[in-house]
């Protein structure tokens, strides 16, 4: 347990004990009592509660201790690096410098970002400028009710509306990315420099709808660097992606769609982030994760149009020009629940078509889950439960489902008629273009499957040589036979 500015707001240590004043937490067992496995999977446990309760951690130490031995173990965006057991009175001098090291009044070195500190009541977020050592300082609003990930491995991403000294509000996002792909902030200059060409070539069209922007953005130390050279790799010597810290600074644009105080800027604020996606995709921009939390509402129904509704969060899109795009079966990128079907049958690549029927998905999810606007539903209808499914065939029929049979019935009447109407609409439309361009693609990958295996091919010739694989026209039909199963 510990007390300072950097890890709590109160400045005495809480009974009970709360994870909030936790430094490093240690699982104390008899030796006869120890079981490795169950052990250390606690020990995670209390670690997550550690990241979740101080969304400043870049990592947590812990430990498992008998009477007999000691393993420290390290959490961190990578998961979870331990060393081997040692005999405590064997090695005493190991012992000692463990627990001083545990005990260290130098925070930083145990897993604290220094920039987040609290004073008295309030929380803030200290910047030094790289160039001119000038240090600015933001207050965090509600700095209890950050949007983060509970979760150890990943971006660990933690989000907070702070405030400048003018009052200002911006938000910081702090976030680990992968070095495979390109940071957000590659996307969003992309964006800042389109509306700065416009605002001097083409002052007539007006920035890009409905897309968010950026302010400043800042890197940082390297996952690989927290574990001392040590190699990132799972237990079967899986290669674990590297990682870097990064915080952004972007301009506040309102809350999320599901807060929008009317039905009419909620319709406005989805028409503006489909503008923005189609403006995108001329840029050759590809968002491929949104969600419910990723659309935002303007809170000024007097808002000009293409400034109503927003779309953020650019940290899993991509170049639609880039020798890489090759998000399909390999990869599932983007929010279960919301996932396109196509994307979840692994088919063909992530595209256009995959981003507006993920907007489709998300904003049905708002509005089947709300008793009106901006007023959530206590409760997620069980209909809709499924599109998250972990299981891949459950999510998909569940999706199929809903797109030849719309549910309407779960929009409470206060959302208007018209949002009635356009989920009709939306579910016919993906019902007619999406779900045609999925028999065609499953129809081309196993077409692709007879190309690349003889055996298959040698077995559809002998087939069709003894009249087992036509139709009642004549016509060889062995595809259609296997693709209507």
């Amino acid at each position: 347990m510990g007390v300072d500015p950097l890890i709590a707001r109160e400045q005495t240590f809480p009974d009970p004990p709360k994870y909030t004043h936790c430094v490093a937490p240690i699982e104390i067992k008899c030796q006869a009592a120890l079981r490795w496995g169950h052990d250390a999977v606690q020990l995670a446990v209390y670690a997550r509660e550690c990241f979740v309760q101080q969304p400043n951690r870049d990592l947590v130490y812990a430990s498992l201790l008998t009477e007999e031995q000691m393993q420290l173990h390290q959490f961190d965006r990578g998961g979870d690096l331990h060393s081997s057991f040692f005999n405590i009175h064997e090695d005493p001098v190991t012992f000692v410098k463990m627990i001083l090291a545990l005990s260290t009044e130098d925070l930083e070195k145990l897993g604290f970002d220094t920039r987040i500190y609290w004073d008295g009541s309030r929380r803030y977020f200290r910047t030094i400028s790289e160039d001119s050592r000038e240090v600015k300082i933001y207050t965090i609003s509600e700095p209890d009710h950050p949007f983060r990930r509970h979760t150890i491995c990943g971006r660990g991403t933690t989000c907070w509306v702070i405030q400048n000294e003018t009052g200002e509000k911006v938000v910081l996002k702090l976030a680990w990315r992968t070095f495979e792909r390109l940071p957000e902030w590659h996307f969003l200059e992309k964006i800042c420099e389109e509306n700065r060409r416009r605002a001097l070539e083409e002052p007539e069209r007006g920035p890009i709808p409905g897309v968010g922007t950026i302010l400043a953005h800042w890197e940082g130390k390297r996952l690989s660097e927290l574990r001392f050279g040590v190699a990132l790799k799972t237990p079967d010597e899986q290669t674990v992606s590297d990682r870097r810290f990064y915080y952004t600074l972007q301009p506040y644009l309102g809350a999320a769609l599901e807060k929008a105080a009317s039905t009419l800027q909620s319709l406005r604020a989805l028409y503006d982030i489909i503008q923005g996606q189609r403006e995108l995709y001329d840029l050759k921009i590809l968002h491929r994760d949104i969600s419910t939390r990723n659309m935002l509402c303007n809170p000024d129904p007097e808002a000009q149009a293409g400034q109503r509704g927003f779309l953020i969060d650019f940290d899993m899109a991509k170049k639609l020009d880039s020798p890489s795009n090759t998000a399909g079966a390999d990869e599932r990128t983007g929010t279960r629940a919301f996932q396109s079907i196509k994307v979840l049958e692994g088919l063909g690549v992530h595209d256009y078509l995959d981003d507006l029927e993920s907007t489709f998905w998300a904003y049905t999810w708002i509005v089947c889950t709300s008793d009106g606007p901006g007023v959530a539903r206590l409760g997620v209808p069980v209909d809709l439960i499924n599109w998250g499914s972990q299981d891949l065939a459950v999510a998909i029929l569940a999706k199929r489902n809903f797109l030849a049979r719309p549910l309407v019935d779960l929009i409470h009447p206060a959302m208007g008629r018209h949002v009635r109407v356009l989920i009709l609409w939306f579910a016919g439309f993906f019902q007619d273009t999406a779900l045609a361009r999925i028999r065609r693609l499953e129809q081309e990958r196993y077409q692709g499957m007879l190309e690349k295996d003889a055996d298959v091919q040698r077995a559809a010739v002998f087939l069709r040589q003894d009249g087992l694989g036509n139709d009642a026209s004549g016509e060889a039909s062995s595809t259609c036979v296997f693709m209507s199963r």
